[in-house]
């Protein structure tokens, strides 16, 4: 294998100092290495004892907080706890400068490896705790998280790469530059399927709407029937199936009737300018006590409104509690039929509709 000058020079001099460090003082270092690997073992089985303990209390739910945390202290190598032992036997033992910037730089290397490590899992692991949170995540979620755990791990990797090329006194300004420029063209090429893909975290993770909501985007209105990475299936009151994608559909401002709410109904009548005042009195009790015996229902008022020729408008207002919009219609409907047969049995009108007719215009043919 081809070796330039400067790593022969190299790897003379660590190989020059680390046997004048083994004989200059042998004794203290085979007891300092002796004492960094039973502290690195009794450490290492010590915070998996702490992992596992804090893992039993979260009574077998793997999206807990104690069992991220408990995975977590796992995910602790024995590497790294290795590195450190080293890094503290530099300050008590005497090192060679040349020994000691490499002990430093394998310690520097672990200690990145490690964090990206704990980055990594503890990113997924929150992400994937907040989509489980509500079981309609799930199905969309298990074709995110392969996308998820490549995007977050070339992300997390890349810069623990060039932090460790960083420290190792490589110059990364021009790499940096290059990739940036390549990102930048890849990210204008995908620009409609990264959108796509951000947008279906956002539905994923905010949840505007889950799947079985009735939802209403613009001139899309309909039945959420899946969610995926880049569309989202909504059966449509007419029958077809939509396909919109994600983007799209949120850039829109979306009405969602399901959802624990109550919808508040304001709704008029006018009955005819010739019912009698006892007939009038009456009817407020009786729609009150059709609105009040209707199941899924809550009445907030009814009350006569307005007074003219045309008639006397009543006005009532109540809420719907049911998040099922068949169900709410069916309501509305019983409530109203409810009124017109007490009016027809109260043998109440309706007002009529009149017709004015302009001085000199002709009524139509």
């Amino acid at each position: 294998m081809f070796k330039t000058e400067f790593f022969e020079d190299a790897e003379r001099l660590l190989r020059d100092q680390a046997v004048w460090w083994f004989t200059s003082q042998p004794i203290e270092l085979l007891i300092t290495l002796a004492i960094i690997t039973l502290l690195t073992i009794l450490l290492y089985s010590f915070l998996c004892a702490i992992g596992r303990r804090i893992k039993a209390q979260s009574n077998g739910d793997i999206h807990s907080w104690h069992a991220i945390i408990g995975r977590l202290v796992q995910m602790t190598r024995w590497w790294f706890l290795a590195a450190l032992g080293l890094r503290a036997a530099i300050e008590v033992l005497r090192t060679p400068p040349f020994l000691a910037r490499t002990i430093d730089v394998f310690f520097t290397i672990a200690f990145v490896l490690q964090v990206a490590i704990w980055l990594r899992y503890f990113i997924l692991a929150v992400l994937t705790r907040k989509a489980y949170q509500h079981d309609d995540g799930v199905d969309t979620l298990a074709s995110a998280l392969s996308i998820l755990r490549f995007l977050i791990s070339l992300v997390i990797w890349f810069a623990a790469f060039i932090f460790i090329l960083d420290n190792l006194g490589v110059e990364v300004t021009t790499l940096l530059a290059g990739l940036g420029i390549g990102g930048l063209a890849v990210g204008l090429a995908a620009q409609g399927i990264v959108s796509d893909l951000f947008a279906a975290l956002t539905i994923i993770f905010d949840k505007p709407f889950k799947r079985g909501d009735f939802i209403v985007s613009g001139d899309t209105i309909g039945t959420v029937e899946d969610i995926g990475l880049k569309n989202v299936r909504i059966k449509a009151l007419s029958g077809e199936l939509l396909i919109v994608p994600n983007s799209k559909l949120l850039s829109e401002l979306i009405h969602n009737y399901k959802g624990p709410f109550e919808r508040r109904i304001e709704q008029r009548f006018t009955v005819a300018p010739d019912t009698d005042f006892q007939r009038l009195e009456q009817l407020t009790e009786d729609v009150r006590e059709i609105i009040r015996t209707t199941p899924n229902c809550r009445l907030d008022r009814c009350h006569l409104l307005n007074m003219s020729l045309y008639g006397f408008e009543y006005e009532m207002i109540y809420f719907i509690t049911t998040d099922d919009y068949n169900l709410y219609m069916d309501v509305r409907h019983a409530i109203n039929t409810a009124i017109l047969r007490k009016l027809a049995a109260e043998d109440i009108k309706l007002a009529n509709v009149y017709i004015f007719q302009l001085p000199g215009a002709a009524l139509p043919a």
